[in-house]
């Protein structure tokens, strides 16, 4: 019997769930709610089109183990949401972009909006993110908000970093609620250099019981509105 050589061909499965789901080769779309997540694995690109996230596989709705950096670009307005587990899990780099939103609602003890081993970039789209009982964005490198809307309220971090990057024409609202906790704390770890806050050209308002801006290293404001309060100690750190 002759077969095409594609009934042959392996499935290639993919270090990335969305929605409880592996990408495959055979499955490059999920269905999201009304909405659908879209890989794309030459660019490593997740394409999110009016997705609702609310299912989990393991930890976050959506859950990247690659290695290499992940791309989310947003089309629509794209939601992520749990009573009990994290919002976006990732091993590596993830940059977050395009016209659309996405909203990420995470509750659930130590539960995180996004928790990524490295940089977190947000570039020219609006990101919205509540975690009252964890971090909101928690990196173990730098976050960068590019000519972005971000908010971020949490428990013990609106953002959590090593360095804090603010520019071109980003408007930033950052808050934490915990005692002797920051909004935004900026502090070199495991070895890496860091702990530098840069707002140039933007405007962020930062709100906690600690310091709101918390910057282990240097603190530069350049062009920019600085609204930083403290209920218990200083306002700038």
């Amino acid at each position: 019997v002759m077969l095409p050589a594609s009934a042959f061909a392996d499935t290639s499965y993919y270090g990335l769930y969305v929605n409880g789901e592996q990408f495959t080769s055979d499955n490059l779309t999920i269905e999201c709610g009304e909405g659908t997540a879209t890989y794309d694995p030459a660019t490593q690109t997740l394409a999110l089109n009016n997705a609702s996230i609310a299912n989990a596989a393991d930890y976050g709705g959506i859950d990247s183990k690659l290695a290499d950096d992940l791309t989310i670009t947003l089309q629509g307005d794209n939601y992520i949401t749990f009573d009990d587990n994290m919002g976006i899990m990732a091993d590596g780099n993830v940059e977050i972009q395009g016209p659309g939103s996405l909203t990420i609602n995470v509750a659930g003890e130590t539960k995180d909006g996004m928790s990524v081993a490295g940089d977190v970039s947000v570039r020219a789209t609006n990101l919205a993110v509540n975690a009252p009982d964890g971090i909101g964005i928690a990196s173990n490198g730098t976050v960068s908000i590019d000519n972005a809307q971000v908010k971020s309220a949490a428990l013990y971090a609106g953002i959590d970093a090593i360095n804090l990057f603010i520019e071109n024409g980003s408007v930033v609202d950052i808050s934490a609620a915990e005692d002797r906790c920051n909004a935004a704390f900026i502090s070199p770890r495991g070895g890496a250099t860091g702990g530098n806050i840069r707002i140039s050209n933007s405007s962020i308002v930062a709100k906690s019981v600690y310091p709101g801006l918390f910057a282990g290293d240097n603190l530069t404001i350049s062009g920019a509105s600085v609204q930083s309060t403290s209920t218990a100690d200083a306002a700038l750190w």
